[in-house]
């Protein structure tokens, strides 16, 4: 039914109660907009008199539709034709009411819709708030004329604006209930991911940790909040190729849009942390540069790959590794024409001492010598034990043969130094077979490069004189 009273003015009184009741119809409406608007009705038809119904806009599609029963019997169409009076006629109308100065076409479907609900004359009050047409407060009487006088104009003006800005603070209420519930939701997420996630301030202050931090670091939240995180991690950075990477240029590619690599850390306890970093900056409002930190353990991966790749016994690179980063440096040099050089070493005198003090003793002397090589050469090059006594050093970039010969002899020397077992002193010799690539050459490869210092090697030990060159670095 309608909602209708007879055309009885009603006091001010009236009026304001009615303004006050839609305005503080909040929470009603986040339960249930339509129940807000039936009541819109009821307290038009109350203090206007006539027939009122209001209509509401779907937000997805726009399609309007009544939510009271009279003017649902007439159907959708009379809401939607409604609609499009209100958004045709308010912009040109001076006090924001639509009314009947329609086209002649929709003029005259209005009318017929009129005369089928025994109704003449009528007024459109729009609902609208945050510059959207929410819906439309529709009053009509019988005959041919409006009986409502400005001050009732005004007042119906105000009533629906009342209801649309209830709605709109409504909806907005309930998409913040629903972002509340999302944001907690995410909060959840956060709190249960099996990563570190921090946040620190400006000054790398921590603000935010979450418990996958507590699992990975061993500090608790209330440890970690307040203290400056790299200082608490000591926390180193590592680019994807294994480089090491200053923070300030980690923090530069951070505010830029993000910086990703490794960072060795320490946990609570002190053991050592190998951890896959993301950083993100933000900027707070006074423009300084906040962070967003995702850490996840990959320790015992790297210790996995570490162990594939490395010697148990010295911790170089195995034969694996070695091969590895000798294809590698063979194509630079190569691509860049670069000189570049294998030496490979074989320990003189090696099995006696395991013979005579055991293999404890002869595993002392491969760890002394290994790291005699490692401190001989540059940190650019590469050692590796590919097996027993034998060790392979890649140099790049070497320049002259006569520099080649200087690292070789810095080698012999470093290897013939005793090596102390306890209260026993023992030496061993280094036969060197060296394969220098002064020019090196697509048509060759690294494996012939090897192949070379290995029979150079054998040339060294066979004529015992320390070192040998193989032909491989003549130049054509």
């Amino acid at each position: 039914m309608f909602r209708a009273v007879p055309t009885v003015r009603s006091n001010p009184t009236q009026r304001t109660e009615a303004l006050v009741s839609v305005a503080g119809a909040v929470l009603e409406a986040v339960q249930d907009e339509q129940r807000l608007a039936a009541r819109v009705a009821d307290l038009a038809a109350e203090t206007l008199g006539g027939l009122a119904g209001v209509w509401l806009s779907r937000a997805d599609t726009g399609e309007a539709r009544w939510v009271t029963d009279g003017y649902g019997r007439m159907g959708t169409e009379l809401a939607e034709l409604l609609r499009d009076h209100v958004k045709e006629h308010l912009a040109a109308s001076a006090d924001g009411v639509a009314r009947p100065v329609l086209a002649s076409g929709q003029e005259a479907r209005l009318a017929e819709w009129m005369r089928a609900g025994n109704v003449g004359a009528y007024s459109l009050f729009p609902i609208v708030a945050g510059g959207r047409l929410l819906g439309g407060l529709a009053i009509t009487w019988p005959g041919e004329w409006c009986p409502l006088a400005t001050e009732d104009l005004e007042y119906a003006k105000t009533l629906a604006g009342l209801a649309g800005v209830t709605m709109f603070n409504a909806r907005i209420l309930a998409d913040s209930a629903v972002a509340m519930d999302e944001l907690r939701q995410h909060s959840e997420l956060i709190e249960h991911m099996s990563d570190a996630v921090i946040s620190c301030d400006a000054e790398g202050r921590v603000v935010s940790w979450n418990a996958g931090a507590d699992r990975v670091y061993g500090y608790s939240n209330a440890e970690a909040t307040g203290c400056d995180l790299f200082a608490l991690l000591c926390t180193e950075f590592v680019a994807s190729d294994d480089v090491p990477v200053s923070r300030e240029e980690v923090l530069r590619l951070a505010a830029e849009g993000g910086w990703q690599g490794e960072s060795r850390e320490r946990r609570s306890d002190g053991a050592a942390l190998v951890t896959m970093a993301s950083l993100t900056g933000r900027f707070d409002r006074e423009g300084r540069m906040e962070l967003i930190l995702v850490n996840r353990d990959i320790t015992a991966q790297r210790r996995e790959e570490h162990e594939a790749l490395h010697d148990a016994l010295t911790g170089l690179p195995n034969r694996r590794m070695l091969t590895l980063r000798l294809y590698d440096a063979y194509a630079r040099a190569c691509r860049y024409n670069r000189s570049l050089a294998v030496l490979f070493i074989d320990l003189d005198g090696f099995k006696p001492i395991n013979d005579t003090y055991g293999h404890a003793a002869g595993d002392e002397v491969l760890k002394a010598v290994a790291n005699r090589v490692t401190v001989a050469v540059r940190g650019t090059d590469t050692v590796g034990r590919i097996g027993g006594d034998e060790f392979v050093v890649v140099l790049q970039e070497t320049g002259s043969r006569e520099s080649v010969i200087e690292v070789t002899r810095r080698i012999l020397d470093a290897v013939a130094e005793p090596v102390e077992i306890g209260a026993t002193s023992v030496e061993v010799l280094a036969s060197i077979g060296i394969a220098h690539a002064i020019e090196p050459k697509i048509e060759d490869t690294a494996d012939e490069l090897l192949a070379a210092a290995d029979l150079a090697m054998y040339e060294a030990k066979r004529q015992r004189i320390g070192m040998a060159f193989s032909e491989f670095e003549e130049p054509s």
